[in-house]
C-alpha cells in the first residue's frame, strides 16, 4: 500500500477551504433597534417567562403536597 502524500486525505485529495453555497442575506445589515426585532425579542422573552413560571409553580405544588 503506498503512502499518502502530505497534505491529503485518505483518497488523495487535496484539502482546500469550503466556499458559501448561497449569498443570502450578505447585502442586509440586521436592524436591532427596529420595531419587528423587538417584538421577536420580547415574544421569546414572554416565551422564556411562562416556561420559568410553569417549571417553578409545579417544583411548588410537589413541595406543598409532601409537606
Amino acid at each position: 500500500m503506498n503512502k499518502v502524500p502530505k497534505g491529503c486525505d485518505q483518497q488523495g485529495r487535496f484539502p482546500e477551504a469550503a466556499e458559501a453555497a448561497t449569498e443570502v442575506g450578505q447585502e442586509e445589515e440586521p436592524n436591532f433597534y427596529g420595531k419587528d426585532y423587538v417584538l421577536e425579542e420580547l415574544g421569546a422573552l414572554a416565551l422564556w417567562a411562562v416556561g420559568i413560571v410553569v417549571v417553578v409553580g409545579t417544583i411548588a405544588l410537589l413541595v406543598g403536597r409532601y409537606v
